[in-house]
């Protein structure tokens, strides 16, 4: 089975006009919670992971936009109403979201890697094994990169489930460079950490061992001009972004690695 999975950048390159359209274009509940966002960079992260969320299922089932209607899960996690088969994670962090569409439970989590006191935070939310694989180097930067993974699992662990942070943190098993994390005493699901470049670290949970992803990263205005293929948005508008002086990224790079 072939996964998808979406790279969005630059989000604090959306000009506040365009953000402003925007806004209309998604659902209730994802504008209550661009309204109630703190900053309005979160608040663009928000609009635009929802925009990204309808680019991956246009792809991933052939849908037009306006057929694609979200409903909301008992935890805050959004599903797409009447389409069993396309499951998907969405994750944001400071100038990057990312998006995987899968056929089974998956999740995924990003994070920008920042100086922390690391140590403080793994003593109170990590086990014994995972302090220990940690502290394992003797480089900072290492660990600090292995503590971001680690975390990352964590996340993604709990995203995969539905449950999100309403969830404990779990336990993640390394057998070898090979990690793994157990959902429900009995469901192991396998984790896949990647890099975006050492500033950001990240993690997929769900993947199963034949699987594959396939990987394209995106522009803004990729986004505006997928959405705009049901006329959803005028060619008018979509003249606008591509004027707009929104710097274009190609080329992806092999951002995966098997260890964490």
């Amino acid at each position: 089975m072939t996964s998808q999975l979406y790279i969005l950048r630059s989000t604090n390159e959306l000009p506040t006009a365009w953000f402003e359209q925007l806004k209309r274009r998604v659902s209730a509940h994802r504008l209550e919670r661009i309204e109630k966002a703190y900053s309005y960079e979160k608040a663009v992260e928000t609009l635009l992971s929802e925009l990204l969320m309808r680019v991956g299922i246009m792809a991933w089932t052939g849908l037009a936009n306006e057929r694609i209607e979200f409903g909301v899960g008992p935890f805050g996690k959004p599903f797409a109403k009447r389409i069993p088969t396309c499951e998907f994670s969405i994750s944001h962090t400071e100038g990057l979201i990312v998006g995987i569409w899968h056929e089974g439970p998956i999740g995924i989590d990003v994070e920008k890697v920042r100086p922390i006191d690391y140590e403080a935070i793994s003593r109170h939310y990590f086990a014994h094994d995972e302090l220990e694989y940690i502290r394992n180097t003797t480089h900072p930067a290492e660990r600090l990169r292995r503590f971001y993974s680690l975390w990352t699992m964590k996340e993604s662990a709990i995203k995969s489930t539905g449950q999100g942070m309403s969830a404990s943190l779990p336990v993640i098993n390394n057998f070898a460079g090979r990690f793994a994390v157990l959902i429900g005493g009995t469901d192991w699901r396998s984790l896949k950490p990647f890099s975006l470049t050492p500033e950001y670290q990240g993690s997929i949970c769900g993947l199963g061992p034949e699987d594959s992803i396939a990987c394209q990263e995106l522009t803004i205005q990729d986004v505006i001009e997928r959405l705009a293929c049901d006329e959803a948005l005028s060619y008018y508008e979509v003249r606008n972004v591509q004027q707009m002086g929104v710097r274009s990224r190609n080329g992806i790079g092999s951002y995966f690695s098997q260890g964490g």
